[in-house]
């Protein structure tokens, strides 16, 4: 059931005509939670693997995410319209690049 909820979050920026920013947004968001799982699993993979970002300790995974994830709403709506393709397609982009290396090198996601 997650795996369907994270495609169709996913995928919601290929049919979605009457919004495309929220689209893009949940798009973000799904991969911003995908990422959050795979943080949660590096911290619990007792060394096996490492968080890069220096920004994130056991102790904050959450508030991050949370975080961030506020933040990355509020530049986008900050922007002007004609920016916002812009920023929201190369942070998902981004966030994707991460989400799929994690999963190459095989962390999983925990919940």
């Amino acid at each position: 059931m997650k795996l369907l909820i994270t495609l169709v979050l996913l995928t919601t920026p290929l049919f979605c005509r009457a919004d495309t920013t929220l689209a893009r947004e949940l798009a973000f968001d799904a991969l911003m939670a995908i990422d959050y799982g795979q943080t949660r699993a590096i911290f619990n993979s007792h060394g096996r693997y490492v968080e890069l970002n220096p920004l994130i300790n056991r102790g904050n995974v959450g508030k991050y995410f949370f975080a961030t994830t506020l933040l990355h709403a509020a530049v986008t709506y900050s922007l002007p319209e004609e920016c916002q393709p812009a920023w929201q397609w190369g942070t998902i982009v981004v966030e994707g690049a991460v989400v799929g290396h994690n999963a190459y090198i095989g962390i999983g996601v925990r919940w």
